[in-house]
């Protein structure tokens, strides 16, 4: 019964973690200010177009959640 429970939290919050990540693209792709005001986003942005980073978030939420 353990197994079970601890299976059933494991696919629920990894789909959690799918949707999280498409609807944080999502707001990448619609917002692209906050790449520029997050430095954390400075290296990634100077080699990427924010249109990428956000499509790279929805498409790995996508690919997990399949």
């Amino acid at each position: 019964m353990q197994k079970i429970k601890e299976h059933v939290i494991h696919y629920y919050f990894s789909y959690l973690l799918s949707l999280t990540s498409m609807a944080y693209g999502w707001k990448l792709v619609i917002h692209p200010e906050i790449l520029q005001t997050y430095r954390v986003y400075q290296k990634i942005r100077d080699v990427f177009d924010h249109r990428f980073i956000g499509v790279f978030f929805i498409a790995l939420g996508l690919v997990y959640g399949l």
